[in-house]
């Protein structure tokens, strides 16, 4: 059975209805980008395959399977998978009879699911039983290698090698058999803690209430002798301690108090010294506030004006960086022409290299007949020693070499003199044809000239009536930036004002009429809220708590006015009304605000009256204390609530709970509190910072308007300056680079090298006629010389002869071969010209290019200057605020140090407190001692007898080997252990739990009995172990002979193996070990990470063959390898593995360049497509087979399509 077909609908990024048909039966591959929808294939089929693990398949619930999640219309998701069951014998059980087998899967967006085989509803389980049926069993899978997994193999454990092993083995029925015989004994095991429920609950603790019982009443006898002794002992201890209190000395009360006089004198000096501390804090403040306050100032100002001109500066810096822009345009252009000329330079040096290999040969060949010849000249002189080794003056050199110098030097200077006239021929021919090109280029020439003049004249009478105009394009553009800035502002003011005032009206709305004609508004004064301003927004929430209703009431000016308004004022809603001369006003006595201050201070946080921390007019302050006057705000909740206590007075925390001395505490929640008095100071702000900036942009549009006309004319000229000098630009760059002016160029280098050319000809002339008739005179001088001697020397002197003859020829050849050479050089030479007219002309644009550089790098400059300036006014504002900061530092001190004494005073104070208390404690402990020991006297009559021997050691009152008050809690126990006692005595208790314990035995007998068979049971699990144990290793050999053949096969020269970790067994765990050679490595960390995937790849491949499954689903598996080891993979699977169906995913042609069919994913419009495409893995004859099948899969599948796209919408199926 294998795949055959699938149908994804809906299913994660398969929008749309895609049939995915034409499997092959062994070997299939899936590529695509990244995200294009290949994974998505592996996990719709493991979808259907009923897969439980989600995370496998990237979703984290079914809902996240459908396309969007729903979100682009799509509801469900639909996976069918077609199935070919041709082949019986390996046909899921109950579906031989069926050629094709179609499952499909639906899920909703709710996270329901249902099945279908053969079209017809199915439960999950029967589903699973098919697929089972076949060894594929999505859940634990052998045949599904996912992304990662491969990573992941040689991560992991012994015990979970082991377990991929018997995975492989199948030795999950000795788990079944084993699972039962463990049911059998949780069935024991029930029965024996049924026996051990009835033991716990019923036997038990009857057995162990009579056991109870029985103690009970042994234990009462005893109590009462015990009881009696006890007591005695406890009353003669408290006698004892009683005595002893009374015998203390009174000095130690006396040294308590010299102790409290001390502590008294450290108060006192603790509080003189906190006066001292805040006289300090009071004269660095006043300094704080008087020297600095000015000079911050000053220098904020300073820092500010630098801050500005820095601004100024970069602008102008930028416009210098655009003309580097400009200038580099044109030496790109300059330097493309270099590149060009500089191509045929290259072409004519080719040329001469190829013409150099001959002329080398030649000069070769020359060198090597004048060593031949130098040779026989010199034997020829040796003969002749003696006769013709006379010096001539000429630096010591025999005859024969004289004349050999004075004819090679006349050769020389014949080649030379030929070379020069070769040079000044070709030169002159080349100087005619430059000279008829620049006769026909003059004339444009000359218009160029006539240009340049005209466009000069007309930079030079812009840049004179721009001079003339007073304006500052700088300070223009900063006023219109200015300008910009100013109205995004005053619109963002706006929108804030308008924003506060819209959630501030419902609340602060009071709308009234004229209760008289010519009434005086001015007397309404307005709300509350409205005639207050917050001096910190911190305590907003506390001042509108305490404030409550009072903040939304309206003040006038007297009653009258109220009462009018109240009657005539035509009023919208309930309003209550302050009349400024009725109204009392309430205030904190100054007693009470210094008491609160200093506890507060003491406690780390502050206490202020309520009306010190907001600001209003002096003429409603009767109002203004009316509804602040009785509250104090306080920092913490801890401290408003002792001075709530110390002071009697209402406080408020900045959380707006409030403390009452009537001891009511209100709080809780925080909604909305605070934001009307936060949200109208905002309000206040903005309207005051909105007229400010308004006046600012009035001023600032006026300067704009003022000078718009004169940017406008200024504009224009600067527009038509930046024209003309372009053109001028432009201009003196194309004159000379002018064709014209390359050409005279050009003329003027080669007449200089003519006019070099012909001196050196007739230099060389001169000197080739000197050294001929210098040859002449020595050969004369030689005949006379060798006249006797001729017929001895004539046959060495052939010899000579004819190695001359063959050293000249040779040496004619080497300079024909350098003539020509000198030839093709000259034409390099006048190509090289050109070369050096173009880089003039690069060399202009760069130096234009480098003033705008040097431009840019002066503004540069400046720029740093103005930076500097402006980072020194910084520093200055930082060293001011420095000094602020450690006034600030100094004043925190003081503080601290006064807060440590005030501390210090209250618990010297506190000590003497501690002091005080225990002397009248022990006063009171004495009259309590006097009043025990009358008493005891009294009760216990045998005291009196007996009192010599309490304390005596080793007798029955040593209270120093007993402990009395162990005793005494001892005797506490025991009465009330006794008064328990004789409640619970049971006289037949002895005869009831002889009968108990009978029961009790004969229950431990039966729990036995099952004990016992459970460990037969577990005999029995032992042996299924061993089986186990063997097919393990069976399976453990196979795969570990395959796994070493398969890996070696992949990496030649390398073994691996499978083994236990020492000191372990196989059937405990297994251990991958790896060698390269003959040597075996210590640990896998040592391989590069492509051989360590080939590695984890090699076992997983060997656990496949073990045990074929009829398809395997590898996703992949070939990301971390090589392309040939890729090949490899991709061989292998395709050989050794044909009896299986492959379905992978691989991004790498050598894995898919071996597959029969291909299928390639494209992501398009967000939505994923397939095309089918036949491998190269396949033969001609199975691409033509395959073909042919799909011909015949056509109509079918074209019919299955359009009743899909009548069901399911648009249908995206696959190309051939």
């Amino acid at each position: 059975m294998y795949v055959q077909e699938v149908v994804i609908d809906g299913f994660k990024s398969y929008a749309h209805r895609t049939v995915v048909a034409g499997f092959d039966p062994h070997f299939n591959a899936i590529t695509g980008l990244n995200g294009s929808g290949k994974s998505n294939i592996l996990d719709s089929i493991c979808f259907v395959l009923g897969i439980t693990n989600l995370s496998q398949v990237r979703a984290g619930n079914l809902s996240e399977l459908v396309y969007k999640q729903g979100q682009a219309g799509v509801n469900k998701a639909s996976v069918t998978v077609v199935f070919n069951n041709q082949d019986e014998s390996c046909s899921p059980v109950g579906y031989e009879q069926c050629p094709e087998v179609t499952v499909t899967r639906q899920v909703l967006l709710g996270g329901r699911s249902k099945y279908l085989i053969n079209g017809r509803v199915s439960p999950a389980g029967q589903v699973q039983n098919l697929f089972h049926s076949v060894q594929l069993n999505v859940n634990n899978p052998h045949f599904l290698i996912m992304q990662g997994r491969i990573t992941k193999v040689l991560n992991m454990k012994p015990h979970e090698i082991l377990g991929m092993v018997e995975e492989a083995a199948g030795t999950r029925m000795y788990e079944t058999k084993r699972v039962a015989a463990l049911k059998t004994i949780d069935k024991k095991q029930l029965k024996v803690e049924e026996i051990n429920s009835v033991l716990t609950e019923e036997i038990t603790p009857t057995l162990e209430r009579l056991r109870g019982e029985k103690q009970h009443y042994l234990k009462w006898s005893k109590n009462n002798a015990d009881i009696e002794r006890i007591e005695r002992f406890v009353v003669a201890a408290d006698y004892s301690n009683a005595e002893e209190v009374l015998t203390k000395s009174a000095e130690g009360v006396a040294a308590m108090e010299d102790q409290v006089k001390k502590q008294e004198e450290t108060i006192r000096s603790c509080r003189e010294e906190v006066t001292a501390k805040e006289a300090e804090i009071t004269e660095l403040s006043s300094k704080l506030s008087d020297v600095f306050e000015d000079k911050h100032k000053q220098v904020k100002a300073t820092e500010e004006k630098k801050s500005k001109e820095l601004v100024k500066a970069t602008s102008a810096w930028q416009n210098s960086k655009n003309g580097v822009s400009t200038a580099s345009d044109d030496l790109s252009a300059a330097r493309a022409l270099l590149t060009e000329t500089k191509n045929s330079v290259s072409g004519k040096e080719k040329e001469i290299s190829k013409d150099a290999a001959q002329g080398e040969k030649a000069s070769a060949d020359a060198a090597e007949a004048e060593k031949e010849f130098e040779r026989l000249s010199t034997e020829y002189q040796n003969m002749c020693a003696g006769i013709s080794s006379e010096e001539d003056g000429d630096g010591g050199m025999t005859l024969p070499d004289q004349i050999s110098k004075a004819h090679n030097d006349a050769n020389d200077a014949d080649a030379r003199a030929k070379q020069a006239k070769m040079k000044s021929t070709h030169l002159t021919k080349t100087m005619k044809t430059v000279e008829k090109d620049m006769k026909k280029e003059e004339k444009s020439a000359e218009q160029l000239a006539s240009k340049k003049e005209k466009t000069t004249a007309r930079v030079e009478s812009i840049r004179s009536k721009m001079s003339q105009i007073d304006f500052s394009e700088s300070e223009f553009a900063a006023l219109e930036t200015e300008s910009i800035n100013l109205e995004n502002t005053v619109s963002n003011l706006e929108e804030t004002v308008d924003t506060l005032t819209a959630q501030l009206q419902a609340r602060l709305a009071f709308n009234y009429s004229d209760p008289v004609k010519g009434f005086d508004r001015s007397k309404v004064k307005g709300l509350v809220a409205r005639l207050i301003q917050l001096k910190e927004p911190k305590h907003a929430t506390a001042l509108e708590v305490a404030a409550g209703s009072r903040l939304f009431q309206v003040v006038v000016e007297d009653a009258i006015i109220g009462k009018a308004l109240l009657n005539k004022g035509r009023l919208q809603k309930r309003v209550t009304i302050i009349p400024l001369d009725k109204i009392q006003s309430r205030y904190i006595p100054d007693e009470k605000v210094r008491r609160a201050s200093s506890m507060a201070t003491q406690l780390g946080t502050s206490a202020a009256p309520a009306i010190e921390l907001i600001g209003f007019e002096e003429e409603v302050r009767n109002a203004m204390e009316y509804v602040f006057g009785a509250f104090l705000i306080v920092d913490s909740a801890e401290a408003a609530n002792k001075i709530c206590d110390a002071t009697k007075t209402r406080t408020v925390t900045l959380d707006g709970d409030v403390y009452d001395p009537a001891g009511t505490i209100s709080g809780g929640s925080k909604n909305n509190l605070g934001t009307v008095l936060k949200r109208l100071a905002e309000l206040n702000t903005a309207s005051s910072e909105l007229d400010k900036t308004r006046a600012r942009l009035t001023e600032v549009a006026g300067k704009v308007r003022d000078l718009q006309s004169m940017s406008k004319k200024f504009g224009k000229l600067s527009d038509d300056l930046e024209i003309a000098s372009a053109e001028l630009s432009a201009v003196e760059k194309h004159l000379s680079q002018t064709k014209y002016g390359m050409l005279a160029e050009k003329y003027n280098g080669m007449k200089e090298e003519v006019n070099e050319a012909n001196v050196e000809f007739e230099k060389m002339e001169d000197e080739k006629t000197t050294k001929w008739k210098l040859y002449h005179d020595l050969k004369e001088k030689e005949a006379d010389l060798t006249r006797e001697r001729e017929a001895r020397l004539k046959e060495i002197d052939v010899k000579v002869k004819k190695a001359d003859k063959t050293r000249k020829a040779k040496a004619k050849k080497a300079r024909e071969t350098d003539s020509q050479s000198q030839t093709l050089l000259l034409e390099l030479e006048s190509i090289k010209t050109e070369v050096a007219a173009a880089q003039e002309a690069v060399a202009a644009a760069e130096k234009a290019e480098k003033e705008a550089k040097d431009k840019e790098a002066d503004m540069e400059m400046k720029v740093g200057e103005i930076k500097a300036l402006y980072d020194e006014a910084k520093a200055e504002l930082d060293e001011v605020e420095e000094q602020v900061a450690s006034c600030n530092s100094e004043l925190k001190s003081l503080s601290k140090q006064k807060a440590r004494l005030t501390k210090k005073a209250e618990s010297a104070e506190l000590e003497a407190k501690k002091l005080s208390v225990r002397v009248a404690k022990f006063h009171k402990e004495k009259a309590n001692a006097e009043r025990l020991i009358s008493s005891i006297m009294k009760k216990y009559p045998w005291i009196e007898s007996e009192k010599d021997a309490f304390g005596v050691v080793g007798g029955d009152y040593d209270f120093e080997s007993t402990n009395p008050s162990g005793m005494s809690t001892q005797l506490k126990t025991l009465k009330s252990e006794q008064e328990s006692l004789a409640k619970k005595i049971n006289k037949k208790v002895m005869g009831m739990i002889e009968k108990a314990e009978g029961e009790y035995t004969e229950l431990l007998r039966k729990r036995k009995v099952v004990e016992n068979d459970k460990k037969k049971i577990q005999a029995v699990i032992e042996e299924l172990d061993a089986a186990k144990k063997s097919e393990l290793e069976r399976t453990w050999v196979k795969v570990n002979r395959d796994f070493g053949s398969i890996f070696s096969t992949l990496l030649p020269g390398t073994s691996a193996k499978l083994e236990p970790p020492e000191g372990m067994q196989a059937w405990e765990g297994l251990e991958v070990k790896v060698a390269f050679g003959d040597v075996w490595k210590q640990s896998l960390t040592e391989l590069s990470g492509g051989q360590r995937s080939l590695l984890a790849l090699s076992l997983i491949l060997s656990l496949l063959l073990f045990k074929p499954a009829p398809m395997y689903i590898l996703d992949e598996v070939d990301a971390a390898l090589d392309l040939s080891h890729t090949q490899n993979i991709g061989n292998m699977l395709k050989t050794h593995f044909s009896h299986s169906q492959f379905i992978v995913v691989s991004l790498k042609e050598g894995m898919f360049s071996n597959a029969n069919v291909i299928f390639r994913t494209k992501f398009v419009d967000g939505v994923s497509t397939v095309n089918r495409t036949i491998g190269t893995g396949s033969s001609a004859k199975a691409r033509a087979l395959a073909e042919s099948d799909d011909n015949k899969a056509k109509a079918p599948a074209r019919k299955r399509a359009s009743r899909g796209a009548r069901g399911f919408g648009k249908e995206n199926a696959i190309s051939h």
